[in-house]
């Protein structure tokens, strides 16, 4: 069944790290005033979190090769090379090709590798050859095929994929169709070129390559060791019961999210689940809800008894910082300004409690041991 997840609770994977030191007391945790904050019962009955401290987790780094400078070479040379369009050979390296896919992780669409047909009748374009999505083993399975060809593809995501480092090894499928294939005539990686075409000599467009790539990467990995620590608590902890209130509370504002979604479309949700979401019916719907809200409350809570335990609060400079990051989109850059603007929206509450969330999920990432002799994810090291 085709799944599109919209809300989503951190999807639990199957990372086996290794966990050190213990975690709460119980005397720690009664000490923490929960007078008016959500979850304000005595969570231990609700969530069985397992120890937080001193998780596991690989070195993972990236420096960029000169083979991925030689893809972004290739990559400026097509944009200004002659060539010919819609060729019937199969394709290969050096080639422009334009696909449309869909792709499945565990039974569920996987936006990032999933490319619609538009108006034109065609999806994504790449320069095959230049490991456009990081997966050479997915390019590779492309390279022969031909215009109206299809092909189902599975593959295994590297180890480490930086772009989603928990997909990391893990199995795929991919329906590919090939919309159209176009024979580039690259011109020559001379210095004339550089110069002419893009004002530069060669040797200073490598360094701007360079320091792209490792900007690029650098985002990429700016999260991870919080993505890999909250996930082990996600998967090693144990929900014991749901809490009523605040399952309820998300459990409703996603179905009237989701029905005004369908009224903008002008269609009822049930056709809007069924059309736009791609469910059977709307059981299957309401199953995801209430599957997503469950997962979102025990996330909630697995947070608020480690901020009690510890009696995490994030300071002024804290709370500044996450406004004026936030404010960058409105250039806004006062932080005043910033809270004045949420609260106008009716969202600084909530800008509020995910400060707190990405405070508790960053203290939780900073007492996590590096192994500095690990750098995959699957590692044996970490089991």
């Amino acid at each position: 069944m085709k799944k599109v997840v919209q809300y989503t609770a951190c999807a639990l994977a199957g990372l086996m790290l290794v966990l050190g030191a213990t975690g709460c007391t119980d005397q720690a945790y009664n000490s923490y005033d929960r007078t008016g904050e959500p979850y304000d019962y005595y969570l231990p009955d609700y969530v069985n979190v397992c120890d937080y401290k001193g998780i596991k987790v690989p070195n993972i780094s990236y420096t960029p090769s000169e083979k991925d400078i030689e893809n972004q070479r290739i990559l400026e040379l097509a944009v200004y090379s002659p060539f010919t369009k819609d060729v019937e050979r199969g394709c290969m390296e050096g080639d422009r090709v334009v696909i449309s896919t869909t792709c499945y992780v565990n039974d569920e669409v996987y936006e990032y590798l999933t490319f619609e047909t538009n108006s034109q009748g065609e999806g994504h374009s790449f320069i095959l050859g230049t490991n456009e999505f990081d997966i050479p083993q997915l390019e590779e399975a492309i390279t022969g095929m031909k215009k109206g060809e299809d092909k189902e593809i599975t593959f295994t995501f590297p180890d480490p994929y930086y772009r989603d480092i928990l997909k990391s090894g893990k199995e795929a499928t991919i329906e590919v169709h090939i919309d159209r294939v176009d024979e580039i005539d690259r011109l020559e990686d001379t210095e004339e070129f550089y110069e002419e075409r893009l004002g530069t000599t060669r040797e200073a467009r490598e360094i701007e390559i360079r320091s792209n790539l490792q900007k690029r990467y650098d985002q990429y990995l700016q999260s991870y060791k919080i993505t890999l620590t909250w996930q082990y608590l996600l998967d090693n902890s144990k929900l014991i019961e749901v809490p009523e209130k605040e399952y309820d509370e998300k459990y409703e504002t996603m179905l009237d999210s989701y029905r005004s979604m369908a009224e903008d479309a002008s269609v009822s949700l049930e056709e809007y689940v069924k059309d736009t979401l791609g469910y059977a019916d709307i059981d299957a719907f309401y199953d995801f809800l209430e599957e997503t809200a469950e997962q979102e409350c025990y996330g909630d809570m697995i947070l608020y008894y480690i901020a009690r335990c510890e009696d995490l609060n994030f300071d002024d400079a804290y709370y500044e910082s996450a406004l004026l990051s936030y404010g960058e989109q409105y250039e806004l850059t006062d932080a005043a300004d910033v809270e004045d603007f949420l609260a106008y929206y009716n969202q600084l509450t909530d800008f509020q409690e995910t400060t707190r969330y990405r405070y508790v999920q960053e203290w939780v990432a900073d007492q996590a041991e590096v192994l500095e002799d690990v750098t995959t994810i699957n590692s044996s090291k970490l089991k």
